[in-house]
């Protein structure tokens, strides 16, 4: 298991991030495992482990080559303490409302997903 922790920048590989925003709050999150249903929509089934919910903003694919879809604006997925979630994730033609810089791409392993939550956390894990 790897663990970085870096400001508010977590990143996981496959195992386990954590920011802490004060003393009282607390966003953790657990990646799990991952589900690809096709090349341009991925499942993750993520865990919060802390002691706030956590509600997600937006979240960002990169690819090996920098390549990024971006959704922002991501409405309705809120995650309670000690709960888990599947969050599906959608680029390319299976998101109309992704910006994409660079080249389009397909889900491979490598690539990152950076969730975003509304206190203003990156969580980035690796499908590996």
């Amino acid at each position: 298991m790897l663990i970085l922790i870096a400001g508010s920048a977590s990143v996981a590989y496959g195992a386990y991030a954590v920011v802490s925003n004060s003393q009282n709050t607390r966003e953790s999150l657990i990646f799990e495992s991952f589900y690809m249903v096709s090349g341009t929509n991925v499942t993750l089934s993520i865990r919060n482990t802390g002691t706030a919910s956590v509600v997600f903003t937006s979240y960002a694919v990169k690819d090996a080559a920098g390549d990024q879809y971006l959704l922002n604006g991501w409405e309705g997925l809120i995650i309670g303490p000690n709960t888990q979630l599947s969050v599906n994730i959608l680029i390319g033609s299976s998101c109309p409302n992704c910006v994409l810089t660079g080249s389009p791409f397909t889900f491979t392993p490598g690539d990152a997903i950076t969730l975003t939550t509304s206190r203003g956390n990156p969580f980035t894990f690796y499908l590996s």
